[in-house]
């Protein structure tokens, strides 16, 4: 669900309007400035901090369109990137819905140790495992235009959102989309596998917030002890990769333990690196020769 163009009447004035937004944004977000800062420069285009600071007033107008995009947040209880129809990553904007998982801040940290490793001579192929909204490969590929990319995924309807973006980013004739289940329709090696595959656990699954329980089940649950994707993706990467090629792949922390096990026993040299939160979150591994 995205804002339409009609905009009814709210209660909120230009003089109070910043603080009563965030305050009704506060009933159901645990960061109300964030959303609010996604609601202001998507709908408005405007700058946040100027409506934060107290240096800049919202006409009676943008009042009440971000207004509506709050009243849909509470209502719905919808995360705010589906309520706008995009989200940030790594820089960029990214169209999504609710057959795509929203980018998070922590999978910027995959990305970033996958760039180190793509040299800026020579080309380099890399896939993308669960591109879901294509955020990741995306990213890398505007980073590196000497990449290129093949991007899989079991749902067709998150591979149209994929192919969306790529073409809002210009990337599309270095991208090729897959449908299929991890790797089993793909051919051809690689120098780099990534994904942020399905990893939450069964048991963990009921306590999501309302918020995460809205996207796509498909691309969050991982099966009774959350290796159920992971363990594909170990095992169909070691045919796939390079001699001397990488997988790298999000993680949660409550599995970090068990998918140590997994790659000590399938033959893999690796690393875990932590979030900017000091948890585990990122796998890098390459295969022991």
């Amino acid at each position: 669900m995205t804002i339409g163009q009609s905009i009814r009447n709210t209660t909120f004035t230009t003089s109070t309007g910043f603080q009563q937004l965030r305050r009704k944004l506060a009933l159901v977000s645990h960061n109300p400035d964030y959303e609010l800062k996604m609601a202001v420069e998507y709908l408005l285009k405007r700058d946040f901090w100027r409506f934060r600071i107290g240096i800049a007033e919202f006409s009676e107008k943008e009042l009440r369109l971000v207004g509506k995009a709050i009243e849909l947040r509470i209502k719905t209880r919808l995360p705010m990137p589906y309520i706008l129809g995009k989200a940030p990553f790594f820089g960029n904007d990214f169209y999504v819905d609710q057959n795509v998982l929203i980018p998070r801040m922590e999978t910027e940290l995959l990305v970033e140790i996958a760039l180190d490793l793509v040299p800026r001579n020579g080309e380099t192929l890399c896939a993308d495992v669960g591109t879901g909204s294509g955020c990741i490969a995306i990213s890398m590929l505007k980073e590196r235009v000497n990449l290129r990319c093949v991007a899989t995924d079991i749902s067709p309807k998150a591979l149209a959102i994929a192919r969306k973006n790529s073409a809002l980013h210009d990337v599309e004739d270095r991208i090729k989309f897959v449908l299929t289940d991890v790797l089993s329709n793909v051919r051809g090696k690689f120098d780099l596998i990534v994904s942020n595959p399905p990893y939450i656990m069964t048991s963990e699954f009921s306590s999501l917030p309302v918020e995460v329980k809205a996207e796509p089940a498909i691309a969050l649950h991982g099966g009774e002890d959350g290796l159920e994707v992971i363990r594909k993706l170990v095992k169909q990467a070691q045919k796939r990769l390079k001699k001397g090629g990488r997988l790298i792949f999000e993680i949660s922390p409550t599995i970090e333990k068990h998918v140590e096990e997994l790659m000590q026993e399938s033959g893999w040299s690796f690393r875990v690196e932590n979030d900017l939160a000091g948890l585990p979150r990122i796998v890098v591994a390459c295969r022991k020769e």
